[in-house]
């Protein structure tokens, strides 16, 4: 009558530092699949990191200087699925999580459009001497002289994949 039911789980965040998921509503989203374990300081050490992992039976990688080496899979009997916050797998070893049975999933995609817009936002900073400008400001001067407009003018893009086919829209 209430649907089906939802499986529990326990999930570990083990990196989310500096963070990006506390406070988010996907955490509390995320809740409701069992019982989540959210670290935001970075560990100091492989064996902090490993001790977060033990009891993970999911695992969101949210951070690419978080290593999922062999003996983080051997350590984490449980784990069975880590999903990668982010494009990139090459923290993780592939093989170690094919052996120990973990299902690794990446996100693409993931921020092409914030990373298409700032690559946008560097542009016009460099074209508007942004940074200079404020440190004159700042100096109590008022800069004048012509800036480069970006208007009228031709980008050339080398690729067009994700990030480069957005910033083309």
């Amino acid at each position: 009558m209430g649907g089906a039911a939802v499986m529990s789980f326990t999930i570990v965040i083990p990196d989310d530092s500096p963070p990006q998921i506390k406070g988010a509503r996907a955490l509390e989203d995320l809740k409701k699949y069992g019982e989540v374990k959210l670290y935001n300081t970075k560990t100091s050490s492989q064996e902090e990191f490993i001790e977060r992992m033990k009891e993970a039976e999911v695992a969101i990688n949210v951070r690419a200087y978080s290593k999922f080496i062999e003996e983080v899979f051997k350590s984490s009997p449980s784990l069975k699925l880590l999903s990668v916050l982010g494009t990139g797998t090459d923290n993780v070893d592939l093989e170690a999580a094919t052996r120990y049975n973990v299902l690794v999933t990446n996100t693409p995609g993931f921020a092409k459009v914030a990373v298409a817009e700032h690559a946008l936002a560097l542009m016009l900073a460099v074209a508007r001497q942004i940074a200079l400008i404020d440190r004159q400001v700042k100096e109590g001067k008022w800069p004048r002289g012509l800036m480069t407009q970006l208007y009228g003018k031709t980008l050339g893009l080398i690729g067009l994949g994700a990030i480069g086919g957005q910033l083309a829209k």
